[in-house]
């Protein structure tokens, strides 16, 4: 364990002397890029199936603007069993824009969905 500490340890110190100040501003072409992100959100709930889902995002970005659809479910009780049901699972579009400030990024975003087959 002491060994995988140190070399994990080095390892983060290495990547940290070889990022110089040039190297932190990336110079492209503005092109549009795609994404694919899985996401799982967890709350504090002692029900960890009925409490938490899963999510997934595909987008696309040009430049600091970007828009993705999201499809998910509700919860993770009963996810792809025999009674799992349609009107478990959502769909949204959304769309972001990205404001670099310094070192950061602020990205407000605005999106719009509703659960499949359901009022």
């Amino acid at each position: 364990m002491k060994k995988i500490l140190t070399l994990l340890i080095l390892t983060i110190s290495l990547t940290s002397f070889a990022q110089t100040k040039d190297s932190l501003v990336v110079k492209e072409k503005a092109k549009v890029c795609g994404y694919l992100a899985l996401g799982l959100s967890i709350t504090n709930s002692s029900d960890f199936l009925n409490s938490n889902y899963l999510s997934l995002e595909g987008g696309a970005t040009y430049k600091d603007f970007g828009a993705a659809l999201v499809v998910g479910r509700g919860n993770l009780e009963g996810m792809f069993s025999k009674t799992d049901k349609i009107e478990n699972y959502y769909l949204e579009g959304k769309v972001f824009y990205g404001f670099p400030i310094k070192m950061i990024t602020l990205t407000p975003f605005i999106g719009y969905g509703g659960y499949i087959n359901t009022k």
